[in-house]
């Protein structure tokens, strides 16, 4: 049987329209949904009720909001209660086109070496996401080099981590794809997951390339599989918070699973007090937050080891 994982946060419209997409286009597979609502401050309504009753569907709500790593972890856990061989762990903002979670189902099928399969992530307006997978180790070179604004000067380092000169109709091994939507295989599930709680949101796929190599198995995309990322108005709702999160992640990722010092990290601190600042300057909840922003992530920096 295969475990569908979804984590809900406030924005209850996206998820009914994830769960649609799944009951309407999955076919002849034997599946069990998981929907774990992050302590939402508002109710679901009665038409996605309905949806749930009406479904093989086991809603979780939560006591506490416990982000992404921890959240999904009570789905993941539930799922392999369940005996699931397969479990597919996606945001609620995603929409599975037709055929979608079958492919994914096959591309495991055929390869037992193969661990974990994401799909080719379309953007609302239907362009391809260029950047839902990484080809490589984020290690502190792929940290300065392509994920700050130095990237505009290693540009060959930029297109080689997010492998921008791959064609992207075709199938291919890859480091890690992005954690809005992936499937993963039960033995492999129970090696590299659960996520590491530590993580309230972002940098959870670049702890699972890790954990996959040391594992031995393979990560591939497979574009035959093709979903809808709305890239989620829980977290752009919340913007400052999602940013903080994001440093925060940041931090933990080059300390824990690096080994970084504190003054190999400071630069990319630095890079990114930055753009909080710059972005102050426009929204307000930046500026409402700053004080809390540098609290946060200072302490994060200076005194938590990992």
């Amino acid at each position: 049987m295969l475990g569908i994982v979804i984590l809900n946060y406030i924005n209850w419209e996206d998820t009914e329209k994830c769960l649609l997409s799944i009951i309407d286009t999955i076919k002849s597979i034997p599946y069990r949904i998981f929907l774990v609502d992050n302590n939402s401050p508002t109710r679901c309504s009665t038409s996605l009720r309905e949806i749930i009753d009406q479904n093989t569907i086991t809603f979780i709500e939560s006591s506490k909001n416990l982000g992404y790593s921890a959240g999904n972890n009570i789905g993941i856990k539930l799922a392999l209660d369940y005996d699931c061989d397969k479990i597919l762990i996606t945001n609620n903002d995603v929409v599975f086109i037709e055929s979608a979670i079958q492919n994914l189902c096959m591309a495991l099928d055929k390869d037992s070496s193969v661990g974990i399969v994401g799909p080719k992530i379309l953007n609302p307006d239907y362009s391809v996401d260029k950047q839902n997978f990484i080809c490589i180790k984020t290690g502190m070179k792929q940290r300065y080099r392509v994920r700050t604004f130095l990237h505009y000067f290693f540009k060959k380092d930029f297109v080689e981590y997010y492998g921008l000169d791959r064609n992207l109709d075709d199938s291919f091994p890859v480091y890690s794809v992005s954690g809005c939507c992936f499937m993963i295989r039960r033995e492999c599930a129970e090696v590299v997951l659960p996520f590491d709680e530590n993580l309230f949101l972002y940098g959870e796929e670049l702890i699972l390339g890790i954990r996959m190599e040391e594992a031995g198995f393979k990560t591939t995309y497979f574009p035959e599989s093709t979903i809808i990322h709305a890239h989620g108005k829980s977290t752009s709702s919340m913007r400052a918070n999602s940013y903080m999160e994001s440093v925060k992640s940041d931090i933990y990722y080059s300390k824990k699973y690096l080994g970084a010092s504190l003054l190999s990290i400071f630069p990319l601190y630095i890079n990114s007090m930055g753009g909080y600042l710059l972005r102050c300057i426009k929204y307000e909840d930046y500026r409402k937050n700053l004080r809390n922003f540098f609290k946060v992530t200072c302490r994060k920096l200076f005194y938590e080891n990992g």
